[in-house]
């Protein structure tokens, strides 16, 4: 009708200066087949909460560190494997099966406790695997997640814990890949994978970096970053779109985009293709439209040239011509000259423009057979420099 009586198994201590208290062991009978078992079980509750196990190691006195605590599965011999080590909780027809924690203890004045989970190595064969899974989901109930987390920074000053995901070195081969990507369900939409950096309030906002690796072999060529929307297989289907967007400047200026080919022995270029086919190129030369053989636009230059008839008028059937200095307009680049919309008597003059080193001009003819033209106005012209080309 009471408690069920303990059993208690303790060594002897000792008082003496730099004793060592006594030891407990308990070991299994050695067997030619298989060695005899170790079962530490707490007591189940008929009606109530199971008993509860704890493994603690001894605290340590004055400055000394506390015991170590180690689970280890036995050696193989000489062709065998390891003992696997298995640390799981207890399964449940109804209620929440328990949780598993790896944790190490507080320090209230020096560095947090390191957790290392760490998979063997080999010494002739692949290294072991260390896989984190969360659990699957029974019926219309969604997996268990997977969560990895730095440690939060004090709350004066200190920084939080970096989070890094590496895979491991190589000497002479391939170093490992890292993959991060979602499941393709049977029927249903895949998840998607974000990257994002928190907000901050008081400093600059956190950057994204994307960079592919580096060589220094003779012939090697660098890492490629690629970037591509998922495809539309179906029927009606469309493909993903691709939106690269700058952060917005509520109280300054917008952030910039930059496309850059980087420098070499030939610079790069910046290719844009549609259908796979390009459409346009930028390199040093300029901007090639159609083909990376057609003729380049090298630059434009936009401004205004003084038209003033009012007080020298071009009298019928006349001509005059105007000039303005631009710098860097040349010889044979293309001019397009505009005239003021609202001048009337546009319908009654034709015109052409051209260029030299350093200047635009602008030749003007009146076809009226009795009426001079006497139009006072600044027109617009642009200036337009090509590398010849042959698409």
């Amino acid at each position: 009708s009471g408690n069920g009586g303990a059993v208690s198994v303790s060594a002897g201590l000792t008082s003496a200066a730099g004793g060592i208290g006594g030891g407990v062991t308990v070991v299994a009978g050695a067997g030619v087949a298989t060695g005899g078992l170790v079962s530490i079980t707490a007591g189940a509750g008929s009606a109530g909460i199971g008993g509860a196990m704890t493994l603690a190691a001894g605290a340590g006195g004055g400055s000394f560190d506390g015991g170590a605590v180690s689970i280890t599965s036995g050696a193989a011999g000489a062709t065998g494997a390891s003992g696997s080590v298995t640390i799981a909780s207890g399964t449940t027809t109804a209620g929440d099966s328990g949780a598993v924690k790896l944790a190490s203890g507080l320090a209230t004045s020096g560095s947090g406790g390191a957790v290392t989970i760490s998979v063997g190595a080999a010494d002739g064969a692949v290294g072991g695997i260390l896989a984190l899974a969360g659990g699957a989901g029974g019926g219309a109930n969604a997996g268990g997640a997977v969560t990895l987390t730095s440690g939060a920074g004090g709350t004066t000053s200190g920084g939080s814990g970096a989070v890094t995901i590496a895979s491991g070195a190589t000497t002479s081969g391939v170093s490992g890949s890292v993959t991060v990507s979602t499941a393709t369900p049977s029927a249903g939409t895949a998840g998607g994978i974000t990257l994002s950096v928190g907000s901050s309030d008081s400093g600059n906002g956190g950057a994204v970096d994307l960079l592919a690796g580096a060589t220094s072999f003779n012939t090697g060529t660098g890492g490629a970053v690629t970037i591509s929307a998922g495809a539309g297989s179906g029927t009606t289907g469309a493909g993903g779109a691709v939106a690269i967007s700058s952060g917005v400047g509520t109280g300054s200026t917008g952030g910039d985009i930059i496309l850059n080919a980087a420098s070499g022995t030939a610079s790069g270029s910046i290719i844009l293709q549609a259908a796979s086919t390009e459409v346009a190129r930028f390199d040093t030369s300029g901007l090639k439209v159609g083909g990376s053989s057609c003729a380049t636009l090298v630059k434009i230059i936009r401004g205004s040239i003084s038209v003033d008839a009012s007080s020298t008028t071009i009298a019928a059937a006349g001509e005059a011509t105007f000039t303005v200095a631009v710098t860097g307009a040349s010889d044979q680049d293309v001019v397009l000259v505009s005239p003021v919309a609202t001048d009337a008597a546009i319908t009654d003059i034709i015109w052409s423009a051209w260029a030299d080193s350093g200047n635009v001009y602008l030749r003007i003819a009146n076809t009226h057979s009795s009426t001079a033209y006497n139009g006072s106005n600044d027109w617009k012209f642009v200036v337009m420099n090509f590398a010849d080309g042959t698409c």
